[in-house]
């Protein structure tokens, strides 16, 4: 009898001991399962083709494999995203909470992608804030150029003026980021440039081309001034919103005084 007790005794430390190292395995395939977690299909085949432990046996890989399949339905790489998709869902997102509501984790999560599905097409959130620059100061070219139309003179650069004023109204949050971007981006932007450019031109065939770039200025800080204080709701009645007109009349008219000295 106390040899056979010996026996059960032995046999319950073996099993005892198994199932410690069973539950052990289990834990420690679980722990790495939540530290690498899989966000693409080149990993989910590094993970579901880990070898299984000899005690853990088919348990441990179906484990693996429901739990990178979970991760991989949270965080997808859609083969449709591209950098179009991502630009507009940014510029959206923008103007409904502005620019310090626009991050990279934000926006992914917005699109139901990956954070690193956005850094494939903007390498960072600088990146992605410049694309929404650029194509913020083609938007406005294109309205000041579609407003002036064949309008020459006075009448062009009338045109160009309510335009301006038009888009920052409509996309407050966009054109506050186009302002911005002159000292926080430190590469030019091509469509900046060329907006530039085009109001220079404008106001050349009003004061001739030695003055064109000091008028265009001129213009742009009336513009922009007037823009700020609307902002802030500084307009009412005793301080009228006609101001504005009153005073671009005023600009224009000086330019005729300005152009007699050419």
């Amino acid at each position: 009898m106390p040899e056979q007790e010996n026996v059960n005794d032995e046999n319950t430390r073996c099993i005892s001991s198994s199932f410690i190292v069973y539950i052990f395995q289990i834990s420690v395939s679980r722990v790495i399962l939540v530290q690498y977690p899989i966000t693409d299909r080149r990993n989910k085949e590094n993970l579901t083709s880990l070898p299984a432990s000899p005690d853990v046996g088919d348990s441990n890989r179906m484990m693996s494999n429901r739990s990178s399949g979970f991760v991989l339905g949270t965080m997808p790489y859609p083969a449709k995203t591209n950098a179009q998709i991502i630009l507009v869902a940014a510029i959206n997102h923008l103007e409904r909470y502005g620019e310090e509501a626009l991050s990279m984790r934000e926006l992914a999560g917005i699109l139901e992608l990956s954070p690193h599905a956005l850094y494939r097409y903007y390498p960072d959130h600088a990146a992605l804030k410049a694309a929404v620059a650029e194509e913020g100061f083609h938007r406005l070219r294109a309205a000041l150029v579609d407003a002036a139309g064949v309008q020459v003179g006075k009448d062009a650069l009338r045109a160009i003026a309510a335009a301006y004023l038009a888009f920052a109204q409509a996309h407050p949050a966009w054109y506050s980021l186009l302002m911005r971007s002159h000292q926080q981006m430190l590469k030019p932007f091509p469509a900046g440039n060329d907006l530039w450019v085009f109001v220079v031109e404008q106001v050349e065939k009003v004061v001739g081309p030695e003055d064109a770039a000091s008028v265009a200025v001129a213009l742009w800080a009336f513009l922009h001034g007037f823009i700020q204080l609307e902002s802030v709701a500084a307009f009412g009645e005793e301080k009228p919103r006609s101001g504005f007109q009153v005073g671009l009349e005023v600009f224009l008219s000086g330019l005729a005084s300005l152009s007699n000295n050419l």
